[in-house]
């Protein structure tokens, strides 16, 4: 078994059946640490698997193509002891990887939590589409959560709460490239409005858009960030799944 480098235009089709097959699991963070790492197929006589590594976050999937299924578990063991696999990402709704995971006593905790939703929502707050007039008051207020977010606002579909010449919310929602019909929703509330209900409201009225175009939405949030849980929960959202993390398991 050898790997080399390929690409992401090389396998993406296969990754968009596998994470389609296994039901996603996937929100917007996770994807991007796969669809922007390195990719390398994994070699017999001919390629049997793909998988991506990202430069912090390690790897982040094997995808085993269709064929070789039943070696999964060999062409597992060989790429965990790969010399530059020492982080792993994975979502526990990827069961084959989640098996392995256990079988080799990797020791895993969560990192994220990856919510959904399934039922209707509505609300009555009005939120106005983001113009580009407005992109430069956004960006003064809510700057640091579009920098961490990697947001560019004339790419995006944005909302904005503003009342008195004084924003108060802002929600975005950006498209999936594994899934084009589903939307990864975030959204901040200004400090000054914080605890006041606009959080959950500004959650339910960005559902309800996607919902209104007949467009699926999910959301991630950290694990330790209790507020930004309870906002997603209270909004309508459930959590699906969990993202679980692996760190520096070689020097255990």
């Amino acid at each position: 078994m050898r790997y080399i480098k390929s690409s992401i235009d090389n396998v993406f089709a296969k990754y968009q059946d596998y994470y389609q097959a296994i039901n996603g699991g996937i929100d917007g963070y996770y994807e991007n640490t796969i669809l922007d790492a390195d990719i390398y197929e994994i070699i017999e006589e001919e390629p049997i698997a793909c998988i991506s590594v990202h430069k912090t976050r390690g790897l982040t999937s094997l995808v085993v193509y269709t064929p070789y299924i039943r070696d999964y578990s060999l062409i597992f063991s060989y790429i965990i002891n790969l010399p530059f696999i020492q982080n792993i990402l994975f979502t526990e709704k990827d069961m084959n990887f989640l098996k392995n995971v256990k079988k080799h006593n990797l020791d895993y905790q969560t990192q994220s939590y990856n919510f959904e939703v399934e039922k209707e929502i509505t609300t009555n707050l009005q939120m106005e589409p983001t113009n580009k007039k407005m992109h430069k008051k956004i960006i003064n207020e809510f700057g640091q959560f579009i920098d961490y977010n990697n947001m560019r606002l004339s790419k995006i579909n944005s909302f904005y709460l503003e009342e008195n010449n004084e924003l108060i919310s802002f929600g975005a929602l950006e498209p999936l490239r594994l899934n084009k019909t589903r939307y990864c929703l975030s959204m901040i509330v200004s400090e000054k409005y914080r605890g006041k209900g606009y959080g959950v409201e500004t959650v339910k009225f960005l559902i309800q858009y996607l919902q209104a175009n007949q467009l699926q939405v999910n959301a991630r949030c950290y694990v330790l960030n209790d507020i930004s849980k309870k906002t997603l929960l209270s909004g309508g959202m459930k959590i699906t799944n969990e993202l679980y993390k692996i760190e520096n398991f070689k020097n255990k």
